[in-house]
Order: C-alpha cells, then structure tokens, then sequence
C-alpha cells in the first residue's frame, strides 16, 4: 500500500492533498474499532466507577472563594449537648457541633481498619507492632483526603461495609458482630468533615407571640466544627441548624436551660465514669474502645452517687473529658445506658491519631472549657470529680486558685496502679493522712478569723442608756516620720582596750585572762556574741516532714522514697504543693476509692450542709 493510501491510527485515510482517497470497507471497520477503543471505552468506564463507587455523590465542590457549593448525599449534622443561661431579662444559647459524611473506603481507611483488628484479634508481638504503628505512622493522621485516595474507593461507606462477600460467608457469627461493631466505632474517626460550609442557624420561641426568632449565620472550620453564642429576648424552645446550600441537610436540638445558682458538677468522663483504661496497657485500651460491650464500661457506685446529687441537689452537670470529639456517639449511648445524668459535653478536637488522642496530658486542653463554665455562672458553687490517671487534680487546683470562692470541693477517683511503683495502699494512707492534718488547720484557722469578730462586737455597747457621742472627728494627718539611723550603724566608744593577739596554751589565753582583769576594773560586762544565722523556717506542709512521722515502703525520707518509689514520691509532691496552694480557700479535697460507702454518704452530708 502506498504511503498516500495508508490508514492512520484512528481509521482515517491520511492524504496530502485536499481530498481523501477511497478506503475499503474493511479499513472503516478497522479504524472504527480503534477509535472506539481509544476514545469511549475509558469514557464509559470511569462513569461507571464513579456510579458504583459513589464517589461522584460524595465530592464536595468549592466556589470561587473556596466556600462549599455541593454537599454530598451523604451530609449530616452532629450537635453537641450544650447549655443554655437565663442573664437579666435574656437568655443565651451555645451551640455546638460538627458537619460531616461518612468516609469511604480508600487505602489509608483499609490499613487502619486493618491494623485495628490485628490490635483487638491477637494478643502477640503483631498487635504491639499494629499499635505502634497506629500511634506514631504520620500516614494515618486523619487530615483532608486528597484526590487521589478520594477516588481509590469501595461501592459503600465504611459504616455499612461489610466484610466481604468471601469473608462474611466462612466467619462464624460471633466475629461478624465484632467486625460490625469495630468499623461503627471506627466510622467517626474514618468520616470525612466538611469544612467551610454556610449555615444558618435558628432560635424558635417558647410563645407563639414571638414572630421574628433569632438567627445567626456561620461557617464550619478547616474540621467540620461550627460553634456560635446567641441572644435572645424571649424564652427558647429549640435550635434549628440548616445548611445554605441544602435545606435537606438540618437537625434540630432542645433548648437545655442551667440554672444560675446551686450546685454545678464538673467531672472527666474517662476512668471517672467510665472505666477506659487510660493508663494501662494499650492493646487493652483499644480492645475495651473499640469490642468492648458498652455496659461493662460502668463505674456503678459513682454512677449511683452523681444520680443522688442531682436527686437531692438539682444539680447541673458539665462532662469535661479528655475524649475526642468522634467518641461522642459511643459516649452517648453509654451515658444513656447507664442512666447517668445528662449535661453539657465539652471534649476536644480530634489529632488525627486515635490512640494519642486518649492519652495525651489533657489539664491544658481542659482549662478553656473549665474557665469557660465557671465564667458563664459566677454564682454556682462547683464540684470537681476526675481520676488519678490523669492531670485532672492540677487542672482542679489550677481552677480553684484562679477562681476562689466557686470550687467547693475537688473530689478524685484512685485508678488501679496510678499512685505507686510498689503499693497504692501505702501511698494512699499516707495522703490521706496529709488531708487530715490539713483539714484540721484549716478548721483552725476558721475558728481564729470567726474570734476576733465576736471580741469586737462585744466591746460595742448598743444598750438605751449608754450615752451618745458625737461621730468622731477626722484626725489630723501627721506629718512623716523621719527615718532613724539603725543602731547596727551607729559607731559606738569602745568601753575596752584593744584585744591583745591571741596565743594558744594550755587552759585560758593570756588575752582571756587580760580581757577579764580589765572587764574587772572597769566593771563592765564583755559586748555579747552576734546572733547566729538561723535556717529558713521548714514549710508548713514540707514533704520530707510529713514523712517523718509514719514510715512509708520502709523509707524516711523523701530523697529515698524517690529513688524506691518514683511515682509514689511525686504524688506526695503533687499533693503538698495543691494544699499549699489553697491553704485558706476553703475547698474540700478527697481522694476515693469505688468501694468506700463512706465517702460516697460523708460528701452527701456535707453538700447538703452547704447548700442550706
């Protein structure tokens, strides 16, 4: 075939001149087939990816000034229990919460849906190793996915997967739930946020009278997270939250109204209510997080007591924990479970990392919240209940010392193995022994401020037939003082004769013998000794005295309880700086344990003494 004759690549007869030379039928037909192969297969193809993937439904679209233009189907609110406060003649609402659609199965989500059920599923060196590796591999961290894992996706959410049409017909039953259960626990940590999205939110009126209601406009930060504070002038009733783009796309939440004055519980929800494991071993922890049953997460006698609380007290709760905002969903239906009071939930923002979420030192991330609560109700006396697993009595001590007069009581939960290196009990008995000293000196000092008052007002004599005397009058402003020279000094005669150099013998100098004929004649007395340098006055509450009266691990001091038993010595530390610190604040400090019934009534009586 000539050159002039020859078919190119997409079935076209190439021609140098103006007009094409005649093909065969067989050469259209082949040049068709090319062009089809090269041009509409990989059209329909990807169309057809994208449908069963449901990608094209799950993309989120930006405008021009990169704010949401299309949501996904998929798209749904989360709002945070929040509080309400009465102010004069108005009220103002928080509200909180978070915009997102369920992740999809790309490949970062198939590795942690992997290596968590390594982690919960074998209790070798392969499950320290898949835990290690979903603490610290950066790979995993939960930021916005990009295009590329977006598009490498299953035909379904990771909340509805399965297992696997192979995998789901030879597993027993009993490992099915589990993988059900795993991935729902995991599906808030695997969704995607929907960041910079419009919303408009709404304030409805208790009354009907009200026809203009409230309402604010917002958009979602970089993590899906919106949060806005409004006031309103009549009584509300519920809080409407909708999309600008997607009226579909709204949830509604009821009007949750604190009161003033009274008692406000502020407690951790970790090891505090719930029994998480924080501090132990991390194979344990997720296992627990992630299969556990929810109801064997209880602590029933401090469940019992916040249920007393509110009974007899009314008392308003606020849940400041250390828990990531995705573990909200399981929080909830733990909290509902067990019956525990409900209340406002503050919990902080997720890292990206599931296991550095949890056990990460929370006292700073809590101080913005605590603040936040005490500020919005000066007038509440607060109880702050946390764990000794934690930074929770710092967080505690920090609040009462910067907000005196609102902490009443600091109550903390003793976790298993938080205490000591060697014993708890020791460590414990010897705390509480410091209280107990404390406490008495704080009862004594209340006794001596009451004392001089009730002198004074005796010395007032307010009966009818004491005489009436004029107020009286201003005194004249005295001039000042003129400062004095101190006697040290001032120079002074000397009453002696020089001493004589001193020579050492036997029994007294000559220079002593000497000194004393003269001191004699002149019937003088030698000047006295300059006073000896005294050390600094021991602390009230020093350590290493208090350890000195009751012998702990079969140390005295300190400096060796330190070495013997590291994290028993630094609790004692912990513990002597807090009661240094609120010395005279009036707050109750308790360290308790779940089976004391003691503590549990003692706190009832003394709440209940309070509040009268």
């Amino acid at each position: 075939m000539s050159e002039q004759n020859r078919p190119s690549s997409n079935g076209s007869n190439y021609s140098p001149s103006s007009s094409p030379a005649p093909t065969s039928r067989r050469q259209r037909l082949l040049g068709l087939a090319r062009a089809t192969r090269d041009t509409y297969i990989p059209k329909i193809t990807t169309s057809v990816s994208l449908f069963a993937s449901g990608i094209g439904s799950r993309s989120i679209e930006y405008d021009e000034y990169g704010m949401v233009a299309a949501l996904p189907k998929s798209t749904q609110f989360t709002l945070y229990p929040s509080y309400t406060r009465r102010v004069s003649d108005h009220y103002i609402i928080t509200v909180r919460g978070w915009m997102w659609c369920p992740g999809t199965m790309s490949r970062k989500n198939r590795l942690v849906l992997s290596l968590a059920k390594q982690v919960t599923r074998s209790n070798d060196d392969s499950a320290q190793v898949a835990v290690d590796r979903l603490e610290h591999d950066p790979s995993l961290s939960q930021d916005v996915a990009s295009p590329s894992e977006q598009d490498d996706s299953d035909n379904a959410s990771i909340s509805t997967t399965g297992s696997g049409a192979s995998g789901a017909s030879s597993a027993s039953p009993q490992l099915r739930d589990f993988d059900a259960r795993l991935k729902s626990r995991l599906s808030s940590f695997l969704a995607r946020s929907i960041p910079n999205a419009g919303l408009a939110i709404v304030v409805g009126a208790d009354a009907l009278d009200h026809l203009e209601l409230r309402q604010v406009s917002v958009v979602t930060d970089p993590n899906g997270h919106f949060s806005a504070e409004l006031e309103v002038p009549y009584q509300p009733s519920v809080v409407l939250v909708t999309s600008k783009i997607d009226e579909t796309v709204c949830a509604f939440q009821e009007i949750h109204l604190v009161d003033y004055k009274g008692y406000g519980i502020i407690s951790d929800i970790d090891d505090t209510v719930k029994l998480t494991g924080v501090i132990g071993d991390k194979r344990e922890l997720m296992r627990r997080l992630l299969l556990g049953e929810v109801d064997s997460w209880e602590i029933k006698p401090v469940v019992n007591w916040f249920n007393e609380i509110k009974h007899r007290f009314n008392a308003t709760f606020h849940y400041v924990s250390n828990s990531p905002w995705q573990l909200f969903a399981t929080i909830h239906e733990y909290f509902h479970l067990v019956n525990l009071p409900p209340g406002s939930f503050h919990l902080k923002q997720y890292t990206g990392n599931i296991i550095s979420s949890l056990m990460e030192p929370s006292s700073s991330r809590k101080k913005t919240s605590l603040s936040r609560i005490l500020n919005d109700f000066p007038e509440k006396q607060f109880i702050c209940v946390g764990d000794s697993g934690e930074h929770d009595f710092e967080a505690y001590v920090d609040l009462a010392e910067t907000y005196p007069g609102q902490v009443k009581s600091i109550y903390i939960r003793v976790v298993e193995d938080s205490l000591s290196d060697v014993d708890d009990g020791n460590i414990l008995k010897e705390m509480r022994r410091l209280l107990d000293v404390w406490k008495s000196k704080q009862a004594t000092k209340s006794s001596n401020k009451k004392s001089p008052e009730a002198s004074t007002a005796d010395l007032i004599d307010l009966t009818e037939d004491s005489p009436r005397s004029e107020s009286p009058k201003p005194l004249k402003k005295q001039p000042p003082l003129i400062p004095k020279k101190p006697s040290a000094l001032k120079g002074s005669s000397i009453p002696k004769a020089p001493p004589l150099p001193e020579r050492k013998c036997g029994g007294q100098s000559d220079t002593q013998i000497l000194h004393e004929h003269i001191s004699e004649q002149r019937g003088a007395t030698p000047p006295p000794l300059p006073r000896r340098r005294t050390s600094p006055p021991v602390k009230e509450y020093d350590v290493d005295e208090q350890l000195s009266l009751l012998r702990i691990h079969d140390v005295s001091s300190y400096y060796e309880l330190e070495e013997y038993d590291k994290k028993g010595g630094m609790w004692l530390q912990r513990l002597s700086r807090a009661l240094e610190t609120l010395d005279g604040a009036g707050v109750d400090i308790a360290f308790f344990e779940d089976q004391d019934e003691r503590f549990f009534q003692e706190t009832l009586t003394f709440l209940g003494k309070g509040i009268q």
